[in-house]
């Protein structure tokens, strides 16, 4: 052990008395204090383990004995310690419970808080309620504890700043709400500007527009509107205010399509585009009044669309945080400003906007420093601008009536901060304002310009222009001098325009003008005093402005050329529906030009709109069908409109069964067939003849087609195999063992779909039915000398259905004669000599051609063919002429059936079983209906009647009542104009005179069938001219 030094002291003992140190007192005093520190230790173990538990204990109570407050003591329910603690666990069990109660109440107030703020009306509702709340969660019904004190303290605390947010919030709404109001009673103003403008109604436009310039100069001073936005607020009003002055150009370029407002507000930049003369005035006198630009933007106002009355989230959040910018931000703490955005993309646009407000503030820019602008608009636009460029443009264009101080380094350093997408997005919506910068000037240079304008205005004579030209060119301080020389032009061009325009001057008058005009011989080269009056009017604007008055001649030539189109047009269509009228067929350019004067602008015809075109509907019954119905008729087959295939059906029905009674005989014409798509007619045909059968409408079946739900062709197939055994691939192999054309294979097997979509099974003994079936119900007759489309020898056009026996024969006659007359036919020819002559007479004696004539008599039309060739032979052979050697086959002619003349073509078959046409004086042999037709008339105009009466108008039905009546043998004109209905008909007509002309035609075409002499004679005359002199009692065409 180490001797521990002593120093000398002084102690109140006796002298001389001495003690030696042995080292023991040491060794208990180290002893002693090893013990205090290990008590020490054992003492802060022991504080340490009681904070723990204290700790513990106050952690692992509930949290509502946290929260709930003893009445009595105003202390939380658990902030008593357990009784068995300690002072030092007693002491951490009660701080951890004060602790979670500043939490517990911290998180009432907020959740609370939030509660009543989203359900209260308004802030004060909130303070109230909030309020309320923190009454009772004090509960002061015992002693001021500290707890207490908290929940009131901090309760108030929490109710003001919260309180005091929510009313300034609701002050910024309610600024923002009234600044929006009158951003749109302005913009709903603006709409009544615009639909009074183009109405040109401008009483109190000037002070409206005034009016809307102040509330757009006060939302920007409030800023609620960036400065861009105010810009572009005024150009539009100012374009407006131009459009005052222009009312009559406004309303035309309104009712402008689309396509033709590009091009003329191109044209603004050279008139003499325009081929109108007097929209050329109106743009010339326009842009002497205001510049282009101002103009453009006023026209283009007028066709935009109504504008949204709800703010876009843009446009509100830029609003809110638009006055918040300065000059002292950088770019970075707008991108800070606007974080609490949620929406990414509005957040964006919104950046872009408060940095464009920010950069305009910092410049401006007008007319006469418009070059600065695009040099800026440049440097924004390269990847890296020039930091000394910028600057010296911003010292020389820094907006002194912002609110922005001028601090290059700091502009230039938000600048810089600019990502490249946003410098780019501000240099374009720099660039879309070039145009009007360059258009603001200052008020001086303003004033002087449109002194400039109204001269331009006024001028009348070359004296004029030549004072105006020389005054423009003499001021140097004009900043649009060129614009204003190339105006006056026009201007002087114009005026001598307008007063050649007054001269009257045929087609080819006015084009030897404008000949004159281009050759330095001019007047010289002219003849009349008119031709060389309008050169002296045109002359010295020509030497002035060439292209202006060449094109004013261009415009007056091209409007001639369009007059006399007009009237040879309207001499073609009133000779086209003459033709049409009289059943006569015209070329398929002639139809569509015909249908275009007819429907105009329409293209299809509907069921609602049929009756609207009666023209056409007649020329349907007369065989005649314009490409409109032939478009309706294939859309009915798919329609879905029930009216449409009802309409479709009727006239299908009514056009492919048009009956006629004629010399006693009746027959069916098919006006249709020859004019349809045999697909179109095989579906509607299958569906008539259905419909008919089975006592319903063509929609349904073609419906029932159309929705069947499986495969059809595969169904059909699968039951006619079924029943026969057979392993057919096709429907139209059902036919492989029939004599049945292709046409009709189609028809057919249509038939059979429509069938089977209505349930029935087709087995072969159904085929057999459908197709009797059609036969019948189509009016079909046996004939094998036909060569048309057939089902087992049954053709649709039977020659004596359609031809008087005694016809038939006659023609037979006169065929054999012609023929006989030409050596190249001999070879079909025999008999002809004296012995067959006598074979004959001995026949007629002995009664041995008396079966061939009962044969004749007693047999129906159809089947007496051979019996009635015979007769003709029979009375050649007597006559001792020769006789047919070879079978005839007549081929009908489809287009002439379907105007309602049955006609064939007489054919025979060569050595090579081909057919050949007999050929009589150059032209094919013609078997034809002669004789009197007016009972074919009468039968036509009846159920032309019966169709009208379906129609609402009262003059259509009115026509078909008369069209009728003057078919009547017995209904002389005297009888009709006694007709009790006639008072009605000429309600219907508006006077009575177009009632006597419409029955004097009708009595006049009706007469005309009475022999082919008439009819012909009726072709070439005016039907209407006939009709006034027949009215006159003068002596004319036919009988009354």
């Amino acid at each position: 052990m180490a001797v521990i030094r002593q120093q000398t002291q002084v102690f109140n003992k006796p002298v001389g008395v001495r003690r030696i140190n042995t080292g023991e007192a040491e060794v208990w005093e180290q002893v002693a204090a090893q013990a205090d520190n290990f008590r020490s230790r054992a003492l802060q173990k022991a504080a340490t383990e009681a904070e723990q538990a204290g700790k513990m204990k106050g952690m692992a109570v509930e949290s509502g004995q946290i929260s709930a407050i003893d009445p009595t003591t105003n202390q939380p329910v658990a902030f008593k310690a357990p009784a068995n603690f300690g002072e030092i666990a007693a002491s951490s069990y009660q701080d951890i419970i004060t602790r979670r109660f500043e939490q517990s109440v911290d998180n009432e107030l907020k959740t609370q808080g939030a509660y009543y703020a989203q359900n209260a009306g308004n802030s004060d509702e909130y303070k109230n309620a909030i309020s309320g709340h923190v009454g009772n969660m004090i509960n002061a019904g015992g002693d001021d504890t500290y707890f207490s004190r908290y929940i009131q303290e901090a309760g108030q605390s929490y109710v003001d700043s919260t309180y005091l947010a929510m009313k300034s919030k609701e002050l910024q709404a309610s600024i923002l709400e009234t600044n929006t109001n009158a951003h749109f009673s302005m913009v709903e103003n603006r709409e009544l500007i615009k639909r009074n403008i183009i109405a040109q109604n401008i009483t109190g436009v000037n002070d409206s527009i005034d009016k809307q310039k102040k509330v757009i100069n006060d939302l920007f001073n409030v800023k609620y509107y960036t400065r861009a936005q105010r810009e572009s607020e005024l150009d539009s009003l100012r374009g407006l205010e131009a459009l005052t002055y222009n009312t009559e150009l406004t309303t035309y370029f309104a009712n402008l399509p689309k396509a033709d407002r590009v091009k003329f507000l191109v044209d603004l930049d050279n008139p003499n585009n325009i081929e109108d003369p007097n929209i050329k005035t109106l743009v010339i006198n326009a842009l002497a009044t205001h510049n282009k630009q101002t103009l453009i933007e006023g026209f283009n106002k007028t066709v935009a669309r109504s504008e949204d009355l709800t703010l876009s989230e843009v446009q509100k959040e830029v609003s809110k945080f638009l006055p918040a910018i300065n000059s002292n931000m950088s770019s970075r703490d707008i991108d800070s400003l606007t974080l609490p955005i949620e929406d990414e993309k509005v957040r964006n646009e919104v950046r872009s906007h408060l940095k464009l407000d920010y950069i305009n503030k910092l410049v401006s820019f007008k007319a006469d420093n418009s070059k600065d602008a695009t040099l800026f608009i440049n440097e924004l636009r390269k990847a890296e601008p020039n930091n000394e460029t910028l600057a010296g443009l911003l010292r020389k264009n820094f907006n002194k009536d912002s609110d922005m101080s001028l601090d290059v380094q700091q502009s230039l350093e938000f600048i810089q901060n600019l990502t490249s997408k946003e410098r780019i997005s501000i240099a374009e919506n720099l660039s879309s304002r070039l145009p009007s910068i360059k258009s603001i000037e200052s008020s001086a240079a303003n004033k002087r310009e449109q002194g400039y304008r109204e001269n331009i205005r006024n001028i009348k004579t070359t004296g004029d222009y030549k004072d105006v030209i020389k005054s423009i060119e003499k001021d140097n301080t004009i900043v649009n001098k060129d614009t204003l020389l190339e105006l006056t032009k026009n201007v002087y061009a114009n005026r001598m325009n307008q007063s050649a325009a007054a001269i009257s001057l045929s087609y080819n008058e006015l084009e030897n003008v404008s000949i004159a005009l281009g050759d330095k011989r001019g007047v010289a080269l002219l003849e009349t005093p008119q031709e060389i009056l309008a050169f002296e009017q045109y002359k010295d604007a020509h030497n002035i402005n060439p292209s202006s008055v060449n094109a004013a001649i261009a415009s007056r030539l091209k409007a001639s050329a369009q007059i006399n189109l007009d009237i040879a047009n309207e001499v073609k269509t009133k000779a086209l529906k003459g033709a049409i009228e009289k059943g006569i067929s015209v070329p398929h350019d002639d139809m569509e030009f015909l249908q275009k004067e007819i429907m105009g602008e329409e293209i299809f015809l509907t069921a609602e709109n049929i009756e609207n075109y009666p023209i056409m509907t007649d020329a349907l019954k007369k065989g005649i069908m314009f490409p409109a119905f032939k478009s309706f008729f294939n859309s009915a087959v798919t329609s879905t409109n029930e009216a449409t295939v009802a309409k479709a059906g009727n006239l299908f029905e009514e056009m492919t069964r048009v009956k006629v009674d004629s010399e006693g005989m009746s027959y069916q014409i098919d006006m249709l067939k020859a004019n349809m798509k045999p697909e179109t007619y095989a579906q509607l045909n299958a569906a008539a003849v259905t419909a008919r059968a089975e006592y319903t409408t063509p929609f349904l079946v073609i419906s029932e087609l159309r929705q069947y739900d499986g495969n059809l062709d595969e169904d059909v197939l699968a039951d006619y195999n079924n029943s026969t055994g057979g392993n057919l691939k096709k429907i139209k192999s059902i036919f492989d063992d029939r004599n049945v054309s292709p046409n009709f294979r189609k028809e057919l097997s249509i038939a059979i779909k429509m069938q089977k979509s209505r349930g029935v099974q087709i087995t072969e003994e159904a085929v057999d039915t459908i197709v009797e079936n059609y036969i019948e119900t189509n009016n079909m007759g046996r004939d094998t000398n036909v060569i048309a489309p057939h089902i087992d020898g049954a053709t649709a056009y039977p020659v004596l259905s359609f031809i008087n026996e005694v016809n038939f024969t006659q023609n037979r006659i006169a065929l054999t004669k012609a023929i006989a007359q030409d050596d190249a036919y001999s070879p079909l020819l025999k008999g002809g000599t004296k012995l067959d002559q006598a074979r004959e007479v001995v026949k007629d004696v002995t009664l041995q051609n008396l079966p061939t004539l009962l044969r004749a008599t007693v047999q129906s039309f159809r089947g007496q063919y051979q019996a009635r060739s015979e007769i003709a032979d029979v009375g050649l052979t007597r006559e001792g002429h020769k006789v047919l050697n070879t079978d005839l086959f007549w081929k009908p002619d489809l287009m002439s059936f379907a105007n309602g003349v049955p006609k064939y073509t007489a054919q025979y078959k060569d050595i090579n079983e081909t057919f050949q046409d007999l050929i009589v004086n150059g032209e094919p042999w013609a078997l034809e209906r002669i004789g009197d037709y007016r009972d074919e008339f009468r039968s036509v105009a009846h159920k032309e009647f019966i169709a009208k009466l379906r129609s609402t108008k009262p003059k259509i039905k009115a026509e078909g009542y008369i069209n009728y009546q003057a078919t009547l043998k017995h209904m002389t004109f005297a009888e009709f104009i006694k007709d009790p209905e006639f008072n009605e008909l000429v309600a219907a007509y508006g006077n009575e005179e177009e009632v006597k002309i419409a029955y004097a035609t009708q009595r006049l075409r009706w007469n005309a069938q009475s022999n082919n002499a008439f009819r012909e004679q009726l072709m070439n005359i005016d039907i209407k001219d006939a009709a006034l002199q027949y009215l006159r009692g003068v002596e004319g065409i036919g009988q009354n």
